[in-house]
């Protein structure tokens, strides 16, 4: 019998702010539900992350294990179907594959 963890996906919803934003969180130290009244007005720049694919330039960072890879792989294909729309081309970079400014400017320039 093995003693692995079988990996558990919440599917509850995500949210983002931009960097240098103020989060306010509720006294429980939870953030309060960004769609409810009283959320929009204690943090209103908070947005649900299937806004992301508004942006032109994306770059997500965070600690690890809070669930930026999991999230991009359940977006990514609605992300693609709107850029499609657009006539873009997504450049998906995951940033443990790169070890270097240069490495990265060659990925996103040179490739």
């Amino acid at each position: 019998m093995s003693n692995e963890m079988t990996p558990v996906n919440i599917q509850w919803q995500r949210f983002w702010v931009h960097p240098g934003e103020t989060i306010r969180f509720a006294s429980d130290g939870y953030l309060e539900d960004p769609q409810s009244d009283w959320g929009t007005q204690l943090n209103p720049n908070v947005q649900p992350v299937n806004l992301l694919a508004d942006y032109q330039c994306l770059v997500l960072l965070g600690e690890p294990g809070i669930g930026k890879s999991v999230t991009l792989d359940i977006e990514r294909t609605r992300i693609e179907k709107h850029l499609a729309l657009s006539s873009q081309d997504p450049i998906w970079l995951d940033l443990h594959e790169i070890g270097s400014d240069f490495q990265l400017t060659r990925r996103l320039f040179d490739e």
